[in-house]
């Protein structure tokens, strides 16, 4: 009898091992799926909590644009994980890819379907057109330091290349100059990068999820948002972004005092095939983005010119503490008043 039991028993112990294992398995690829529910484009730009621009501000009328290309990125930021080991950089722009392709005149059922995905955007063809065709300048208007350039190469039959240049300077008396750090791409592998070493006030948030940094660039109208996985794996990370996790970090930001330490963005490029929403619904081309993006050392003139403005933004004073980007991490350049985001990237290697 007793015999018996301890067989039951024993069996039981068995299923119950298993069954944790699988929950296990279960949840991990859940994390890692970066499946979301279909939603509306836009809650990053029309969350309740957002700033509201200035009726003098150029991009008052860019608000809807700047939501549905927000959602559109991070459909494809989510879509990349399954395409990218986690192992390599990579950087694109959706505001850019979308601005070139409508303005070429290609597949305009496709975009007008991304468009519509958005609540509040007016998709007539005269006011996007508008809109589209007076992007670069209305971003530049806002800090005359940006330099965007972005173009589409529709040679190869079948093949839409998209070509994103961005540069912006870092108005920092240490970022006159760089210094050599092991930056740790993965368990096994590591390489010397150049890193910034930068003090002041910044706007952050840490969690058991992530620690997340502002670093105002340009004349501080435009910040580099640099978010570090704590728990997920990158490719896990990045397949659940979202539009929402894009809010809730924003809303999270806190200032706090200390030294910040960053790779060097200089001579930033990467290649990527881009996998797009509902594109097997439409006859859509494969696309392939090539974005270039500098963050460059400032000119001794050009921070006598803007040091003061970005001062305002910023307190330049740190604490003795110092956190250190020396692992893979996620990166969004943004306009910070109206939470559009220009650029979004990993930079891994």
């Amino acid at each position: 009898m007793y015999l018996c039991n301890s067989k039951v028993i024993v069996e039981m112990k068995r299923c119950l091992l298993l069954f944790a294992v699988s929950i296990c398995a279960v949840a991990v690829l859940f994390a890692c799926s970066g499946k979301q529910e279909t939603e509306y484009y836009g809650v990053s730009v029309s969350a309740p909590s957002l700033s509201v621009l200035s009726d003098e501000s150029s991009l008052n009328d860019y608000l809807p644009l700047f939501g549905m290309s927000n959602g559109l990125g991070c459909d494809i930021f989510r879509s990349s994980a399954s395409v990218d080991s986690g192992s390599n950089s990579f950087a694109f722009s959706s505001l850019f890819l979308y601005k070139e392709w409508y303005l070429s005149r290609a597949d305009r059922e496709y975009l007008n379907s991304i468009a519509n995905l958005s609540t509040s955007l007016d998709t007539s063809e005269n006011v996007m057109c508008k809109s589209l065709t007076n992007l670069s300048n209305s971003l530049q208007s806002v800090d005359s330091t940006l330099l965007i350039v972005s173009s589409i190469d529709s040679s190869q039959e079948g093949v839409l290349r998209f070509v994103q240049q961005f540069e912006i300077p870092l108005f920092y008396d240490e970022a006159l100059q760089t210094e050599k750090s092991v930056f740790q791409i993965d368990d096994t592998s590591s390489r010397e990068l150049d890193f910034f070493e930068l003090s002041g006030s910044f706007m952050c948030s840490f969690s058991d999820n992530e620690s997340v940094v502002e670093v105002p660039v340009g004349n501080g109208s435009y910040s580099l948002l640099l978010i570090m996985p704590l728990r997920l794996s990158l490719p896990c990370y990045v397949g659940a972004f979202s539009e929402m996790k894009y809010t809730e970090i924003v809303k999270s930001l806190e200032k706090t005092s200390f030294s910040l330490r960053i790779p060097d963005f200089s001579d930033f490029e990467t290649e990527i095939s881009v996998s797009l929403p509902y594109a097997n619904e439409f006859l859509v081309p494969d696309i392939h983005t090539s974005c270039a993006f500098n963050i460059r050392k400032p000119k001794e003139a050009e921070l006598h010119s803007y040091k003061q403005t970005l001062i305002e933004k910023m307190e330049q004073s740190g604490s003795g503490e110092t956190l250190s980007f020396e692992r893979p991490f996620v990166f969004l350049l943004r306009e910070k008043s109206s939470r559009a985001v220009l650029l979004q990237g990993v930079f891994a290697r």
